[in-house]
């Protein structure tokens, strides 16, 4: 499965930049709903679409393995 590392990655970032980021900071700046980045946050298995992907890579400024994690099945269960 994949999973999906928007809290790990806000984390990371908020570090490096030195400023807390909100969801809707992260929306604002992509385009991409509140509710969307919400339900992401806390499923790590909600299906976004590549454009969000590709979005939230460029607010990010990170490779898309940063964002995306494979999983195999026997591990996430």
């Amino acid at each position: 499965m994949i999973q999906i590392q928007i809290k790990q990655l806000l984390a990371v970032k908020q570090q490096q930049w030195g400023k807390h980021i909100t969801l809707t900071e992260v929306s604002n700046e992509t385009g991409i709903s509140r509710m969307t980045l919400h339900r992401a946050l806390k499923n790590q298995q909600y299906k976004l679409s590549t454009d969000s992907i590709d979005r939230l890579c460029a607010f990010f400024k990170c490779d898309l393995t940063d964002l995306l994690r494979y999983v195999p099945d026997q591990e996430a269960a």
